[in-house]
């Protein structure tokens, strides 16, 4: 199986990789920014998509996932449908959820 690197030019973003699921085998996505003591303690919350269904969905959350303020990291995962993401105080889980319906991708905060 093979992984996809590629550079992100958005300020704060240092890798973005793209696993399997990229050619279709399944797998997920993640991107990671740059690491700072001031990030020491976030939140990370879980999200169901059930309507992501194939690597395009996958691909479309993970954009726009990396594409909000306040994300540190993220990862999807498309055979689950859930996704998950570790962010500062400033955005709540509603607002990612929201995000996310708003792109067409109806997200529902997990229990922790």
């Amino acid at each position: 199986m093979s992984k996809i690197s590629y550079r992100v030019t958005k300020a704060g973003l240092t890798t973005a990789q793209l696993s399997p699921h990229r050619h279709g085998l399944g797998g997920s996505a993640k991107v990671t920014r740059n690491s700072n003591s001031a990030f020491a303690s976030m939140p990370t919350t879980h999200f169901a998509l059930p309507t992501m269904v194939s690597t395009d969905d996958a691909d479309a959350v993970m954009f726009e996932l990396q594409d909000l303020p306040c994300i540190h990291v993220a990862d999807v995962n498309l055979p689950q449908r859930t996704a998950w993401a570790e962010h500062t105080n400033f955005i709540s889980p509603e607002e990612i959820a929201a995000a996310l319906e708003k792109a067409g991708y109806p997200a529902t905060v997990m229990a922790a």
